[in-house]
């Protein structure tokens, strides 16, 4: 009967033997056990970002957008006989809208007047059709094109992506708090400054995409409608000459053509007439001469 209860004493002390070895082995391990942690750390610092964002960053990962994101941008050919007057207006298209002019290129005639100008001009992208008909007004347009493209994916790509690297940096210093070895904290700081311009490379991203999509950008070309000369009365002895050359050639050829046009006629009707002309003459010759 005792020999069941021994055993389970046996079993017990087994048990508490290999819990004391063990916390022994956790708390003599020192720098080896930080160097094993910071492997770790860095083996799930560099796995899918998505996981990451799930264990981590709480309820980033269920990062959704209640709008589709837009990047949106046109381009305006206009015609017009006042560039100055049209290009003024264009400009108070986009001032009332909120928009400003990124880069501007114009050209002036020989009496320094306004004879081209291309504008460069963003505008918020919800005003953007608004922006547009505006400009379409400042004269006659002659080429107009626009396109949309819905970049919604990328921007929460780029931003499930930046969570990822926040929490894993968060992580990093972490460990660079407990580290004590200085192969470790050098390890470790290495780490840092690489995921650290990771971060830095998404944000920049991130920010490209939100400007990319809260405006939009318009190009336009306003140029001068060309304008025939007027043309004016000449005068003098080479203009007079040249007149009545052109009059004399004008006549000849109505008399040609006139002649052209009569002789088909005269052939038809000259022939008969001249053989009765010169049956006549004949019989008048036959004929005696009364005494």
């Amino acid at each position: 009967m005792n020999r069941p209860s021994t055993t389970r004493r046996l079993q017990a002390a087994a048990l508490l033997a290999v819990a004391l070895l063990g916390l022994t082995a956790c708390s003599g391990a020192g720098s080896d056990a930080s160097s094993e942690g910071a492997a770790a750390s860095d083996a799930e610092a560099g796995g899918s970002g998505r996981t990451e964002q799930t264990s981590d960053s709480g309820g980033a990962s269920a990062t959704t957008l209640t709008e589709r994101r837009i990047e949106r941008r046109g381009s305006l050919a206009v015609r017009t006989a006042d560039v100055q007057g049209a290009r003024d207006e264009v400009l108070d298209v986009v001032g009332g809208l909120d928009g400003y002019v990124a880069d501007e290129r114009s050209s002036t005639d020989d009496d320094g007047a306004l004879d081209r100008t291309t504008l460069r001009l963003v505008v918020p992208t919800a005003s953007f059709e608004e922006a547009m008909a505006g400009i379409a007004g400042a004269g006659r347009v002659v080429d107009r094109r626009q396109t949309a493209r819905d970049v919604t994916e990328e921007v929460v790509d780029v931003e499930s992506r930046v969570a990822s690297a926040q929490a894993s940096l968060r992580r990093i210093r972490a460990l660079l708090d407990r580290a004590q070895a200085i192969g470790d904290v050098i390890r470790l700081e290495s780490e840092l400054g690489t995921r650290q311009a990771e971060l830095e490379s998404l944000q920049a991203q991130q920010a490209s995409l939100r400007d990319r999509t809260d405006t939009a950008t318009v190009q336009v070309s306003l140029r001068r409608t060309a304008v025939a000369a007027p043309t004016q009365d000449a005068t003098g002895f080479a203009t007079g000459l040249g007149a009545g050359w052109s009059a004399l050639a004008a006549a000849w050829s109505g008399v040609t053509t006139a002649v052209g046009a009569l002789l088909p006629f005269v052939v038809a009707l000259g022939l008969p007439a001249a053989a009765v002309v010169v049956a006549v003459r004949r019989l008048r010759r036959r004929r005696p001469t009364p005494a």
